[in-house]
């Protein structure tokens, strides 16, 4: 076989690993930081909090983030052309 292949495996099992936790981390915790003004609660509690509150609405915190993607994906398109003229 070739090594690049498992080099590729590798490489792609690595960034899943490491990228797909941390957005999840990054949807959970996204609240923490209002909640904490907000409250004035300790940090653990802010975090226990925004857990909570977040995987109830996890279905819209991702179509935000899709839908954020999309947008900025089509605006970068849109700016290449028109910038770029292709």
């Amino acid at each position: 076989m070739y090594p690049t292949f498992f080099v590729h495996v590798l490489v792609i099992a690595g960034a899943t690993l490491f990228i797909v936790p941390g957005i999840l981390l990054f949807m959970l915790l996204s609240l923490s930081p209002i909640i904490l003004i907000k409250t004035k609660y300790g940090i653990i509690t802010t975090i226990k909090d925004s857990i909570r509150i977040s995987w109830k609405n996890l279905k819209l915190i991702i179509l935000h983030i899709i839908s954020f993607g999309l947008a900025n994906l089509i605006i970068s398109v849109l700016l290449a052309c028109l910038f770029l003229e292709i």
